[in-house]
């Protein structure tokens, strides 16, 4: 069966480790063809961030405020029905599985942490996930820019350089595009308002007319004024235009 959909989202600072979950995931990336060697390098250097702590499937170690509007239950249940994948950019571990077994760290994905993943191609990681994994559609979720900029988080960067090389490379999904903050201020405000906007995708199933409202006529969503969220389109399929309620 292939994959309907696929979706990156960014790590947060803010963590809560709990109980270990058994996982089939944790060498997702020996089964896609990676340059491991290169990969696990990366993850080596990163080790001092590491804290010691027992190992928590990703999706719920992360608390952040892009966390905080997501109902984990249904995120859990479209991914166990084969639905949708999701995989996490982190600043820690490069590429994480949402079920990976991972452990609290500490680090951001810019300056010194971001050259050092630029440098471990971390970019031809996501690529080969997306054109391994070959979903109906592929988005992201993120702030910043997606030009590089070392002063600023690279989460954007990453994604978006990966989404083209994979296209670039034959993939041709359905829909393909990354939601990012278009405008406006709050470093609270501005990941809660991706993590409701991933939400709510999802819960609209990523119909036409949610993609089309959020590329043409994007809105704050509740609460999260003055934050706007606007989705941009890679891979320029026509989206009807029509009413959208």
């Amino acid at each position: 069966m292939n994959l309907k959909t696929l979706c990156f989202i960014p790590c947060c600072g803010a963590k809560r480790p709990g109980a270990a979950h058994k996982s089939e995931q944790e060498l997702w990336f020996e089964k896609m063809g990676i340059d491991t060697a290169l990969f696990l390098k990366g993850r080596k250097e990163m080790a001092n961030s590491i804290k010691s702590n027992m190992p928590t499937k990703a999706l719920d170690l992360y608390t952040g405020n892009f966390y905080q509007p997501l109902d984990k239950k249904i995120i859990n249940r479209e991914i166990n029905s084969g639905n949708l994948r999701v995989y996490i950019i982190s600043a820690g571990y490069g590429l994480v599985d949402a079920n990976e077994l991972i452990h609290d760290y500490d680090a951001q994905m810019k300056s010194k942490t971001a050259r050092m993943w630029r440098d471990y191609g971390l970019v031809g990681i996501i690529a080969r996930v997306i054109q391994t994994l070959r979903p109906d559609q592929v988005f992201g979720f993120f702030s910043g820019y997606s030009y590089w900029n070392p002063a600023s988080s690279n989460y954007r960067y990453f994604f978006s350089e990966a989404l083209k090389s994979a296209m670039k490379d034959g993939y041709h999904p359905i829909h393909a595009g990354c939601f990012y903050r278009a405008d406006g201020l709050g470093q609270t405000k501005i990941p809660k308002s991706l993590g409701l906007c991933f939400q709510e995708a999802l819960g609209k199933n990523f119909s036409n007319d949610f993609l089309l409202r959020m590329r043409n006529n994007p809105h704050p969503f509740p609460g999260m004024a003055p934050v706007i969220v606007r989705y941009e389109s890679f891979s320029g399929e026509v989206l009807i235009c029509r009413e959208v309620q």
